[in-house]
């Protein structure tokens, strides 16, 4: 998936818009034709092209002429996104008599050039949503001749990533798997039943919401409030746990220890009884205090006895 693009939004003022002198400076703004936010949150994370906009401002907000930045029209003093659209408010300077830009000033003071154009660069990354424009960099605002109209922010993400070849391959597997769980969702097999997608912790809030469901008790119930005990430390909002879960926990992890199958170097660290154990060795083991060579081959070892080497990361094994 590619992480950033650049972009470039074309458009014309729509017929509403206003030019005028003020003074020997001439005034226009507007708000952009034909254009909406539909669909919006599909492609970009909440206010981002407004951040950009006010990143924009906070540097030297030039007016250009096409894009080239060594041709100054003057300057823009507003471009926001609002209900209606996108607005643009520029003051174009008075030029010097006979030169190209004074061409420019004067097609624009009859109507004759009309269009804008917003220049940048967008970043983008993965979330539980899908793949989101986290950050979008305005670069230069220009006045142009042949502007095309924009129709909406959606429309413009897709024409600057084009298509994924990668996420379209990643999308459809995603479907399948969707497709597979909803048929074997509660239906047995060795071991149990099939686990739950574990929910998504973002917020206090989340962890709020989850807990309450836990409490109803699910399949792999301990596991779950293992998992929602780490994201509440996470977030500083412990206060969110039952106090029993936390008694319990402690029980429970006594427990294993005494009757784990492997341990560490005859201690009763990084016990080890199965496969799940063995992914949880792993991502502990950068935090231990013990000698960490010693403890990847301990992890490899077990791993190797209980047929688990598929959870040993391939640069340990290099």
């Amino acid at each position: 998936m590619k992480a950033q693009a650049p972009f470039q939004f074309d458009f014309a003022l729509d017929a509403d818009s206003r030019v005028e002198l003020d003074g020997k400076a001439l005034r226009i703004e507007g708000y952009a034709a034909g254009f909406n936010r539909d669909r919006e949150n599909e492609a970009f994370e909440r206010g981002v092209f407004d951040k950009g906009l006010e990143k924009y401002f906070a540097r030297n907000p030039i007016l250009c002429y096409h894009h080239h930045t060594d041709q100054a029209l003057g300057v823009v003093e507003e471009a926001k996104l609002d209900g209606k659209g996108l607005f643009v408010k520029a003051r174009l300077d008075d030029p010097e008599p006979g030169t190209p830009l004074a061409d420019v000033y004067n097609k624009v003071k009859s109507g004759t050039i009309k269009g804008f154009s917003v220049g940048g660069l967008f970043k983008r990354k993965m979330t539980p949503k899908g793949p989101r424009i986290h950050e979008a960099d305005v670069a230069e605002i220009s006045v142009t001749p042949v502007p095309m109209e924009p129709g909406s922010l959606f429309a413009l993400a897709g024409k600057a990533f084009g298509t994924d070849d990668d996420l379209a391959g990643a999308l459809a597997a995603l479907e399948e798997f969707s497709s597979a769980l909803d048929l074997l969702e509660g239906k047995a097999y060795e071991g149990g039943y099939l686990r739950r997608e574990r929910p998504t912790i973002n917020s206090p809030g989340d962890i709020a919401k989850a807990v309450d469901r836990a409490c109803g008790g699910v399949e792999e119930e301990e596991a779950l409030r293992e998992y929602l005990i780490r994201e509440a430390e996470a977030q500083d909002c412990m206060n969110l746990i039952p106090d029993e879960w936390l008694l319990e926990g402690k029980a429970v992890s006594a427990k294993k220890r005494q009757e784990a199958t492997y341990h560490f170097d005859g201690t009763d660290k990084f016990p080890i009884s199965n496969c799940q154990d063995i992914a949880n060795a792993v991502s502990r083991s950068g935090s231990s205090t013990e000698d960490k060579a010693k403890v990847r081959a301990y992890i490899i070892s077990c791993a190797k006895k209980l047929n688990c080497m598929g959870k040993i990361p391939a640069d340990w094994l290099n």
